[in-house]
């Protein structure tokens, strides 16, 4: 995004806190040698002054390991990001990317001004390049704990230091961040922006403070009514227009939040709150104001005066509990974007960058990277990196490679194939469906009998491919009401069950979905059982709870609500036993087996993990569903 409308921010102690700046000035060359520090300790170990790396292209395999946090695009082609321990360039828009850093460093900020010269931070490092991130130079040594930093020009810098949220410090650079020069305050600084190098607004716990010469003389601005905040976030839309984020208090998974804009001329007003019962009211906000996504606060992005984009989240939902929302009228009114289905929540309030009012890339991620893109102002987004999305929400294996998936990170209703054993995904089609997705469960939602004949439940609808997933029409199914929630489907062999494991509701069909019969009163697991006697005889003897089941040819196999699971080599004369591996700490949302030998099975966090020995030991295909990649 613009080098103005860039926010840099880092999470320390207990804080989500950000700055922003201006382009001015000329570039400074950054120096190669250990810059003076703004208090030392002789605990610390400093790292290399400068870092010189090849420019590694980064493969699927490397972005499954990778947790990246920032993310920043001068224009719409050029971008970097940064996070644990790495620091990748692209140079067409998000599709590939290289490592230009590797180091023992934490990053959750990253700034440029313009395609050469750039700053990233992590808790103790601050690091400069001046040639597009080929080379990185250590600007300190061993500073303060770095709350926030803001570069308002390539020379002039402000930042707040600090390790408790009563010590936390104004600081000044005029050297591209080589000495940094503590600033005296009125106030304790949550964090600080300067729109020019003298014109600059902070936040306090209890008021907005505004300077109009670098810093010497702060005048308060806004004053909070309770309940307070306990961290802040600023963004700058232009010259005139400040947006400010007030975070409060977090409970039961949740964080009330405040947004407020202020334009030169106009006061200060409540863009959007949220206030929840876990996390309690939003602070400086009346009950009457309007409301915010999500149940916790995500990145807050402005791009000029008008228009400005802010993300929720809901971290206890599970896939899709990441929504971001539009505004064209500096938030008289915002576009209520759905949430992106996939998405697992963000990695950190720098995980969202917009280099345009309509085209804007997100990172996600926190064991794994991918990299979202929207080209139409948020409301829809596509991954874009890894390439090769793997499926989200179910998998069906036809054979070792032919295999069938449901859910594109983006796009719920999107089918996927693998001809590889699962280890790269394209789409083949897609389900007709207008009604918003719902919120997916742990359980199997597609099933494919044949390389040609498939299933899915989506929407509370039965949809069958006959022609190997490019096609899918609606099956009626008799008594079906817009209030059943199907949710799971499952054969063996010509037996089949649709319905849901939580209601008694469900239907059947003994001759391969010719025809379907309803059986009221009765889940899922219960209908299972009953329509197949194989099923039903082994699950009586273990005396387990059904989760569900499934058969390729004579193999049958059973998942029990206890994650234990029983396999058969010959449609139910034998069974064997097992248990999934101790390490898998998720719920089983698919078993599938071609053989006696080859089998999968996926979590309900989306890793895929593949046996060639009947289940006696399994290795992962791809980690995480929702990164994307897959193992090349």
């Amino acid at each position: 995004m613009p080098f103005r409308t860039q926010c840099l921010e880092i999470l320390a102690v207990t804080f989500l806190i950000t700055g922003c700046g201006t382009t001015a000035g000329s570039a400074l060359p950054l120096p190669t040698h250990a810059m003076t520090p703004v208090t030392a300790s002789s605990s610390k170990t400093p790292s290399p002054t400068m870092t010189n790396r090849s420019m590694m292209r980064v493969t699927p395999a490397m972005a499954a390991h990778a947790s990246m946090t920032a993310i920043d695009f001068t224009n719409r082609q050029r971008g970097w990001i940064a996070g644990s321990d790495q620091i990748w360039r692209t140079t067409d828009g998000g599709t590939q990317w290289s490592s230009v850093y590797a180091g023992p460093a934490n990053f959750s900020g990253i700034q440029f001004a313009g395609p050469k010269t750039g700053w990233v931070w992590s808790h103790h490092t601050i690091m400069g390049t001046t040639d597009g991130g080929r080379t990185w130079n250590r600007l300190d040594k061993e500073p303060q704990n770095i709350i926030t930093i803001d570069m308002v020009s390539l020379q002039n810098g402000y930042a707040v230091f600090g390790n408790t949220s009563e010590a936390l410090t104004l600081y000044v650079t005029h050297d591209a961040g080589r000495q940094w020069k503590r600033l005296a305050s009125p106030f304790t600084p949550l964090t600080v922006a300067f729109v020019t190098p003298q014109k600059g607004w902070a936040v306090s716990h209890r008021q907005v403070w505004k300077t109009v010469d670098g810093g010497k003389v702060w005048t308060p601005s806004d004053t909070f009514a309770s309940p307070l905040p306990m961290a802040a976030r600023i963004r700058l839309g232009g010259t005139h227009t400040v947006w400010v984020m007030l975070v409060g208090g977090s409970g039961m998974t949740q964080t009330s939040y405040t947004v407020l804009s202020h334009t030169t001329g106009q006061g200060w007003t409540v863009r959007a709150a949220k206030s929840t019962a876990g996390a309690g009211p939003a602070p400086d906000a009346n009950s009457s104001a309007s409301d915010g996504p999500g149940l916790a606060p995500g990145p807050l992005v402005a791009v000029h005066r008008d228009i400005a984009y802010l993300a929720g989240e809901s971290p206890s939902t599970g896939f899709g509990a990441t929504s971001i929302w539009s505004t064209h009228n500096q938030g008289a009114v915002w576009t209520q974007n759905p949430p992106i289905y996939g998405l697992n929540g963000i990695p950190g309030p720098r995980s969202l960058s917009f280099a345009t009012a309509r085209v804007g890339w997100l990172v996600t991620g926190t064991d794994n990277t991918q990299v979202f893109q929207t080209l139409d102002s948020g409301a829809t987004w596509h991954q874009i990196f890894p390439p090769s999305p793997a499926p989200v929400q179910s998998v069906t294996f036809v054979n070792t490679n032919l295999a069938y998936g449901l859910g594109e990170p983006g796009h719920p209703n999107t089918v996927l194939i693998s001809h590889d054993g699962g280890r790269h995904w394209s789409k083949i089609g897609r389900l007709t469906t207008t009604r918003g997705w719902q919120t997916d469960t742990s359980r199997p939602s597609i099933a494919f009998t044949s390389s040609e004949s498939g299933w899915v439940v989506r929407n509370n609808h039965l949809w069958h491919s006959q022609d190997g997933g490019s096609q899918w029409s609606l099956v009626t199914l008799p008594h079906l009401t817009s209030l059943d929630v199907l949710d799971f489907v499952a054969f063996v062999g010509r037996d089949g069950v649709v319905g849901s494991p939580n209601s008694h509701r469900s239907w059947w069909t003994t001759n391969g979905g010719t025809q379907w019969h309803y059986a009221q009163n009765q889940n899922t697991r219960q209908t299972l059982a009953t329509v197949n006697t194989a099923i039903n005889h082994e699950a009586n003897r273990l005396g387990q709870p059904l989760r569900f089941a499934g058969s390729h040819g004579q193999v049958l196999w059973i998942v029990f609500e206890n994650e234990t699971w029983a396999l058969s080599k010959n449609y139910g004369a034998a069974w064997t036993t097992h248990r999934f591996p101790s390490n898998i700490s998720s719920l089983i949302g698919n078993l599938s087996f071609v053989n006696a030998q080859d089998g999968w099975f996926e979590t309900d966090a989306g890793t895929l993990f593949a046996t060639t020995n009947g289940g006696r030991s399994w290795h992962p295909v791809y980690s995480g569903a929702t990164s994307g990649t897959g193992i090349p």
